[in-house]
């Protein structure tokens, strides 16, 4: 997400819990995004198959969503581009 300006930084502490520390890049006293939305904890696991990413796509405007794949951690975008689904982390909007 730092390659479109969406975190400014970020840390990962893997202790027990997994935690992850996301400071958002702010211009003009606002981020660059209204909030990001928890999907998938360690209980609930939602996973997304390429063919319902397009569908998705097509109506998410300037939402981002993260997804857990076999390539890493990648955005919606990106993941259509390598056409790889996988594990719904969080929506960036």
């Amino acid at each position: 997400m730092r390659k479109y300006g969406v975190v400014h930084s970020s840390l990962l502490i893997c202790n027990k819990n997994k935690i992850v520390k996301i400071s958002p890049f702010v211009y003009k006293k606002s981020s660059f995004f209204k909030g990001i939305k928890l999907i998938s904890t360690p209980s609930k696991v939602f996973t997304v198959k390429i063919s319902t990413l397009n569908i998705i796509n097509k109506s998410l405007g300037s939402t981002v969503l993260l997804l857990e794949t076999s390539k890493g951690i990648l955005t919606h975008a990106e993941a259509l581009k390598l056409k790889v689904g996988g594990k719904l982390l969080c929506v960036i909007g």
